[in-house]
Order: C-alpha cells, then sequence, then structure tokens
C-alpha cells in the first residue's frame, strides 16, 4: 500500500501520523448508518496495527484472557467447555451476539441434552462438531447492514424439529441480497406438537425495579400472564449497594423466577436505561462492581426462549416501583413501631 509521510504534532498525543494515498483510502472503507468513510491516517503507521489489534484484543477480552480465551497477534484461541458450567457461560455469551449468527438455537441444538437437570456432562463428537461449527461462523460472520428506506424486504424462514429461525433481508442498490437481522428460537416438547403451530401462546411480562436507600434495599418485580393476571413480588435485600446494583438484582430474581416458570416467551420492561441498554449490548459496562451481575443475568436470559428487554419510563413502571419501595421501607423495621406508605 502507497503511502506519503506528513509530521505533524497532535494537540492530545504528539505522535507523527502517516497520510494515505488517496488511491488506497478506498481500501479501508467501513459502512456505518450515517453513510460510508474511509481512512485518511493511520495512526503510528502501518508496522504498528499488529501492536494496535494486540491492544485492543486486551481491552475486550479482559478477564477472560487466560480463563477461557487465548489471544495472538493474529488468532484466537476458544477451548471447548469442559463442564455444565463452562458451557451455560459460553451460551450466555452467545446470547449477546444471538442477532448476528443465523439459526443459533438449532446450531446449538446438540448442547440442549447437557443442559437437563441430573444429566452427566459427557462432551462426544456431536458436540465437539457444534462448537467447532459455531468457531468457524464467528470468524467469517456474514456482515449485517442497515435497511434501505422504501426498499422491499425479504423474509427467510426455516423450521427443524426442535427449533425455528428467520432472517430478514433485503436488496442493495446492485441487486445484491443482504441480511438485516437474524432470529432463532429452541422449541420445548410441547411446542414441536402440530397443534401448538397453530394456537402459539402469547408472551408474559415482566416488570421489575430496584431501590435503594441508606438503611435498606428492596427489589420488586411483576408478572403478568397472558390473562392479565398479576403476580406480584418484593424482596428485601440485606447487605446495602447502589442503585444499579439493585436494579440488577431485582432483573436476575425476575430471571430466576421466570426459569422457573419455563415461560417460553416473555417481554421483560423496566425503568432502567443503563441496565436494559447494557443487557441489550448498546451500552458498554465500565464498573467492574457490575460485570457480575451482567454477565449472570446474560446466562439466566440465555435459558429463555424468547425474551425481549424494553425501557419504559418510571411513570409506567409503578407497580414494580411500588412493590421495590415498599420492600426498602420493610428493610428499616426495627423494634420501634414504622409507617409504611402504600
Amino acid at each position: 500500500m502507497g503511502h506519503e509521510a506528513l509530521s505533524f504534532m497532535d494537540g492530545s498525543s504528539g505522535y507523527n501520523q502517516i497520510r494515505m494515498d488517496p488511491k488506497d483510502e478506498e481500501l479501508t472503507a467501513f459502512h456505518t448508518p450515517k453513510g460510508i468513510f474511509c481512512y485518511k491516517v493511520m495512526p503510528f503507521g502501518l508496522k504498528n496495527v499488529g501492536a494496535t489489534y494486540q491492544r485492543a484484543m486486551q481491552n475486550i477480552f479482559n478477564d477472560f484472557l487466560h480463563k477461557r480465551v487465548e489471544c495472538y497477534v493474529d488468532d484466537l484461541v476458544m477451548p471447548e467447555p469442559r463442564n455444565i458450567f463452562e458451557l451455560k457461560s459460553f451460551q450466555g455469551h452467545l446470547a449477546y451476539i444471538w442477532r448476528f449468527i443465523s439459526n443459533l438455537a438449532g446450531r446449538c441444538q446438540s448442547f440442549s441434552r447437557l443442559l437437563k437437570k441430573d444429566t452427566p456432562f459427557e462432551w462426544d463428537e456431536s458436540c465437539w462438531n457444534t462448537f467447532k461449527n459455531i468457531k468457524a461462523y464467528l470468524t467469517k460472520p456474514q456482515v449485517l447492514v442497515v435497511p434501505i428506506v422504501d426498499r422491499p424486504m425479504l423474509l427467510y424462514i426455516a423450521a427443524q424439529e426442535k427449533s425455528v429461525g428467520a432472517l430478514l433481508g433485503q436488496c442493495d442498490q446492485d441487486n445484491k441480497k443482504r441480511s438485516l437481522y437474524y432470529l432463532s428460537r429452541t422449541l420445548k416438547s410441547s411446542q414441536t406438537k402440530k397443534s401448538s403451530w397453530l394456537r402459539c401462546p402469547p408472551p408474559w411480562e415482566m416488570y421489575f425495579d430496584g431501590v435503594a436507600r441508606r438503611n435498606g434495599v428492596g427489589a420488586g418485580v411483576l408478572f403478568v400472564s397472558p390473562r392479565r393476571d398479576l403476580l406480584p413480588y418484593l424482596f428485601v435485600l440485606t447487605q446495602n449497594c447502589s442503585n444499579n446494583e439493585a436494579e440488577y438484582q431485582a432483573i436476575l430474581l425476575g430471571f430466576g423466577m421466570a426459569v422457573k416458570m419455563e415461560l417460553p416467551q416473555l417481554n421483560i420492561y423496566g425503568d432502567s436505561a443503563l441496565v436494559i441498554m447494557q443487557l441489550t449490548g448498546e451500552f458498554e459496562v465500565k464498573k467492574r462492581k457490575l460485570v457480575p451481575f451482567w454477565r449472570h443475568a446474560g446466562e439466566l436470559v440465555a435459558q429463555i426462549s424468547e425474551a425481549s428487554l424494553h425501557y419504559v419510563p418510571r411513570s409506567e413502571n409503578g407497580p414494580a416501583d411500588g412493590l421495590a419501595r415498599i420492600a426498602a421501607s420493610l428493610a428499616q423495621f426495627d423494634e420501634r413501631p414504622s409507617r409504611v406508605p402504600i
């Protein structure tokens, strides 16, 4: 790649920059929702691309390194799970990028039997082949593109014995088919019957909220059945924590109950934009104290066949907020009589 040297002092770092030759700029083009862009300069020169990549991998994988991932200059090594806990962790990580993997539920079908209760962990050839195929897919993922306004969309549906999947696509200006969105889910035994395809159960709803006060922490969870039956729960948390940690505690309690109830479809609503956006991958988890909560939530939500997360304003989350406030007030009770506003 040709280039010409251009030396100048950058106001923040003071490092020299290398301007790329104009004819090579298009080779670095990348697509964003606002259009197509390309690089005009390469920081530190092209010879340091390897070091830049290595630093990026260190930052991205962080505490996964030397535990679940080994990173080299031009390769990544991911050993296969050795027990049920590592398998659940692996599937939990996949849950955060499920929209970028076609038919993820069908690809992970071999792991389903290992996740059943009281089933011995036996990593056989079918599990190894599944794991190898997923790794190969992740090294060459099909790039998703932004939809073009006023252009027709294409919907592809695939049904297997124990999973279903869908692909939303669209033709670009050159009439080439591009992928926009993937969706897949694993079917339970009751859903594989012919009748279940004609009367698909409507989703449940779950509202959550957490309140952290100086002398008490509480969590509230409200389930709403398809028949609009209400199942309210409140929890008094024994340890003081931040408000964001209380929000995570609330959603973890709700996820745990949803898994035990074996709810096939669940719409989750909360008024904590931070928690919702972190779990959907739109926000990065920067505080170390929140990382264990975020990771555990991903493992639990992966066990729900179909779950969607939604942010709602506090005015629309009143019942869960009220339950959390009552629980926080109950945590402040001592030998003296107290009043709890409801």
